[in-house]
């Protein structure tokens, strides 16, 4: 049986110590090369990537193919946390998302977004807002969960699986739909 992988792999604390000391360009052009390699070694090419890359990575997060992050340089990721496939993240105006958190595939998350107004005016000419995003610690996210640029989930949430979270979520509780609504408090 394949041992889990882990961030203290001797293989994985060589690739990040290299990485460590390439220029953030090059370490962003090889993510293009490593994004869709699978296995343990695909997971140690990816952490030691974003290792060199984010604001901060924490130890033993899982970073799974197919990922995109723009704006990794305004990520920060806690311990254990895990980023499932083909998920998409913008990070303009800065993402923080705990430790011990699972966010599931096909999750999208926004830190920014486009102007509008009513006065006949392109919104591809009113510029975009950025706003800060974040995940607390030991936060559950299911599958195809959209979250919205400017909103803070709470500790210990749980975002059902299609939801489009569009405003705060508070810690302990259990979000569902769309738009998403509290519908159990924990503990």
């Amino acid at each position: 049986m394949k041992k889990p992988w882990n961030s203290n792999f001797t293989v994985c604390k060589i690739i990040t110590n290299i990485f460590k000391v390439m220029p953030c360009g090059i370490s962003l052009a090889f993510l293009s090369v490593f994004r869709y390699w699978d296995g343990n070694f695909g997971l140690s090419l990816r952490y030691g990537l974003y290792k060199n890359i984010c604001e901060f990575v924490g130890e033993n997060v899982k970073f799974h193919p197919g990922l995109y992050i723009y704006f990794p340089t305004r990520l920060s990721i806690g311990d254990n946390s895990t980023l499932h496939e083909f998920s998409v993240l913008e990070c303009k105006g800065g993402i923080k998302i705990g430790s011990n958190t699972s966010i599931a595939h096909k999750f999208s998350m926004m830190s920014s977004t486009h102007l509008y107004s009513e006065n006949g005016i392109s919104f591809r000419k009113m510029g975009i807002e950025s706003k800060f995003t974040q995940i607390g610690n030991d936060v559950w996210i299911g599958a195809g969960v959209v979250v919205t640029y400017g909103v803070d989930i709470g500790n210990n949430t749980i975002i059902g699986a299609q939801s489009l979270v569009n405003k705060n979520c508070e810690n302990n509780s259990i979000y569902v739909g769309v738009p998403a609504k509290k519908m159990k408090s924990l503990k």
